[in-house]
């Protein structure tokens, strides 16, 4: 559109009678700055309705459309994209900004609420197969003193351990979540790192990995010990033939 061009004579004209309707629709989806009785604003020309006497104009301007009678205006002049789009632009990133200091806390409870479950399973899991698992041990350990079953006691003593570390250390992860103290995942996430929870904010890397890490090393134990029992019953089940071999010997005989 030529700068000549007045867009609010041109609307004028077409309520007029003077100017056709293409000549008014050229107007459409084009920036005008709007001079009402009340206000000023910029805003994107989208559409035209003419009812009775008057002009309606359809104005998107600051992420709302609005309808305008042409009566109300004053003044209508256009202007270029850049002068529309900036301070939208502007309004927009400060918008985003906003909505994520706003969104980060809930966010985090939302990633952090399958935590709780698998927690507990966890703990649910790693408990009863211990208890089973420390039964074991122990009538192995009086079955057979000379073997080295004390020494799988005492590192199931450490297994536990690691596991009690990683469970306090997702536990306080999850208290600074639910509390609202921390925010961002950085506060609550880093490179693995030595395992020292008194001296270091707590990591959920590291709550993690130790709990899985103690998943595995128990899993490993409790697989020696399913062998060993295997190794019994199978000494069992040959001394129980041996038996009854030597049973039919004596029959024999």
């Amino acid at each position: 559109m030529s700068i000549s061009i007045d867009p609010y004579r041109i609307l004028k004209d077409y309520l007029n009678g003077k100017k056709e309707k293409k000549f008014a629709h050229e107007l459409l989806n084009k920036y005008y700055r709007i001079q009402t009785k009340t206000e000023n604003l910029v805003g994107k020309l989208l559409g035209l309705d003419k009812i009775g006497s008057d002009i309606v104009l359809a104005i998107e301007s600051a992420e709302k459309k609005t309808r305008i009678p042409f009566k109300n205006i004053e003044g209508l002049t256009e202007v270029k994209s850049e002068e529309y789009e900036f301070p939208r632009k502007l309004d927009e990133l400060l918008s985003i900004s906003k909505s994520r200091k706003e969104k980060r806390p809930s966010y985090l409870n939302w990633v952090l609420s399958s935590a709780q479950p698998i927690r507990d399973s966890a703990a649910k899991w790693f408990h009863e197969e211990v208890s089973q698992i420390e039964r074991q041990l122990k009538i192995l350990v009086f079955l057979f003193p000379h073997r080295s079953f004390q020494e799988w006691d005492e590192y199931l003593t450490q297994v536990k351990d690691g596991f009690d570390k990683a469970i306090a250390e997702l536990d306080r992860v999850l208290a600074l979540v639910k509390s609202g103290r921390t925010t961002k995942i950085t506060d609550i996430y880093r490179e693995k790192q030595a395992f020292e929870p008194t001296k270091e904010s707590p990591n959920i890397l590291n709550a993690f990995m130790g709990v899985f890490s103690a998943g595995i090393q128990l899993d490993k134990l409790i697989e020696n010990v399913e062998n060993t029992i295997l190794d019994i019953e199978d000494a069992l089940a040959i001394a129980r033939i041996q038996q009854y071999q030597m049973a039919g010997t004596r029959d024999r005989e």
